[in-house]
């Protein structure tokens, strides 16, 4: 796992270096959004979708991308997830979460450093892995981040879910445009239901399903950012 070590420490200087070198921090608003969802969802066409859209209406998007899949593409064994040792599975984890913390941190202060209401669009949040691991392997990533779930839910300001296609439009289902995508629809539809609990304790939760085709989805899924970062969405951003 060196290179989640390598990783690690990488965007911990970045972070650093931007609290060192931000002479002034913008007033401008700034959102932090999960977008999950279970697989082959449409997460990736909704972010272009949804780009345009915010675009259109002055507002910036940032992605901070998949870590999992950014760790797994690098090399690191899938297989630890299910078939590791307690301890390799609480330290993956633990190094996934941690990584995208400080990706996630350094997108906003970048953002707040520009001139123009900005959404932080975090593909998948960091509470996403709960849905991967048993309860006692759970504990044991908390308290290695000296993490709680509620804490962790606080660093969103919203949460938009696309189902899997799997559920509701399993004719679409397909595991062919994502290299680290084995799911079977059912497990598809599983790890969904399983994602869509982790998330349901958060204020700001919109489920969005198949009903009425992919397009249809892919505007309800903008028009529900969208009302998220309205005015009047009472939704608190990150001044």
């Amino acid at each position: 796992l060196q290179f989640l070590y390598f990783i690690d420490t990488l965007f911990t200087q970045v972070i650093m270096f931007l609290s060192r070198t931000s002479r002034r921090m913008s007033s401008t608003k700034v959102w932090s959004i999960v977008l999950t969802g279970g697989p082959c969802a449409g997460k990736t066409t909704g972010v272009e979708v949804l780009r345009k859209k915010l675009c259109g209406s002055g507002v910036r998007l940032m992605v901070v991308p998949e870590v999992a899949t950014l760790v797994f593409e690098a090399g690191v064994p899938r297989g630890l997830v299910g078939g590791g040792t307690a301890e390799q599975r609480i330290e993956l984890q633990h190094r996934i979460m941690r990584i995208q913390i400080e990706l996630e941190e350094s997108m906003i202060s970048l953002a707040k450093t520009l001139q123009e209401p900005t959404v932080v669009l975090s593909d998948r949040g960091v509470l996403d892995g709960k849905a991967f691991y048993t309860p006692e392997i759970w504990k044991g990533i908390l308290n290695a981040g000296n993490w709680t779930d509620e804490d962790l839910l606080r660093r969103y300001n919203g949460v938009v879910h696309l189902v899997t296609a799997a559920d509701g439009a399993v004719e679409f289902y397909t595991t062919s445009n994502n290299a680290t995508r084995m799911e079977t629809p059912d497990q598809a539809v599983a790890q969904d239901r399983q994602l869509q609990k982790v998330y349901r304790g958060h204020p700001h939760n919109i489920v969005i399903g198949n009903e009425g085709g992919f397009d249809l989805k892919m505007n309800a899924c903008t028009d529900a950012i969208m009302r998220l970062i309205s005015d009047g969405g009472n939704l608190k951003s990150h001044l």
